[in-house]
């Protein structure tokens, strides 16, 4: 099942990755997929803990480019243009926790994600 929550800050998005962590001890570091582009600090914060990879951009991804790198990550930090859905979730096998920061959660299909 996928971990589903709406944040405020990197902090609770950090003990979800130390619970993820602790299940997987033994392997490498999660891969984090940062939607937007990130405050520096909040890369920073991260890195010690997971790979991180981050739209560094002013542009959304392209979906196609957001699949590319969703499909080894193990956490994804979403923003308002993002959209996860079962097609998008069944090509990231991997993925265990969607943090979202934003308004809503329209765009995501929260029975896709509860149901893996």
């Amino acid at each position: 099942m996928i971990l589903y929550t709406l944040i405020a800050n990197a902090d609770a998005f950090m003990v979800a990755l130390a619970i993820i962590r602790g299940v997987t001890m033994t392997m490498p570091k999660p891969s984090v997929v940062i939607t937007n582009r990130p405050y520096p600090e909040t890369i920073a914060h991260l890195e010690p803990h997971c790979r991180v990879v981050a739209n560094t951009g002013v542009d959304p991804w392209p979906h196609d480019e957001l699949t590319d790198h969703l499909r080894s990550a193990t956490a994804m930090m979403a923003f308002m243009p993002d959209s996860v859905d079962g097609p998008l979730l069944d090509q990231c096998p991997d993925l265990k926790f969607i943090s979202c920061a934003l308004k809503g959660y329209d765009n995501f299909d929260l029975d896709a994600c509860s149901s893996r």
